[in-house]
């Protein structure tokens, strides 16, 4: 699946599920394919392109910052494809928990670790190849 099929899937989702926490998630992966495919890690630029409030984009902006994921000019994505250059869910469902605060990157020697927030619980990690 390429991003731009995903994000018109992301968009229908957010406004048709009941689901509070799954509407945050498919936002934040919204915010995150805007800023890889249009906008970069700007919050006024994704606001254009999305309509989402600049304090929940500003939120992600910082978080994904501090974890390593944007800088003032970049995007790193690697994690959200695979060694056949298909997408990997998995790695983008991270990020998107990572930038609404539920998970926290730890950069690694070989990738990143993914610990829960609120425990430090190891929930994840990713080996870069």
């Amino acid at each position: 699946m390429e991003l731009k099929t995903l994000y018109v899937q992301l968009k229908k989702a957010v406004g048709g599920t009941d689901n509070p926490e799954g509407q945050e998630v498919a936002k934040a992966m919204m915010v995150l394919i805007v800023a890889a495919l249009k906008a970069g890690p700007d919050p006024r630029c994704i606001a254009v392109e999305t309509g989402f409030p600049a304090g929940f984009l500003t939120a992600i902006t910082a978080r994904m910052c501090e974890a390593g994921l944007w800088t003032d000019d970049d995007i790193d994505e690697r994690e959200w494809w695979r060694s056949d250059s298909r997408l990997a869910g998995i790695g983008l469902l991270c990020h998107a928990l990572v930038a609404l605060g539920m998970l926290k990157r730890l950069p690694t020697t070989t990738g990143a670790k993914y610990v829960v927030a609120e425990t430090g619980e190891l929930a994840g990690e990713w080996i870069h190849k």
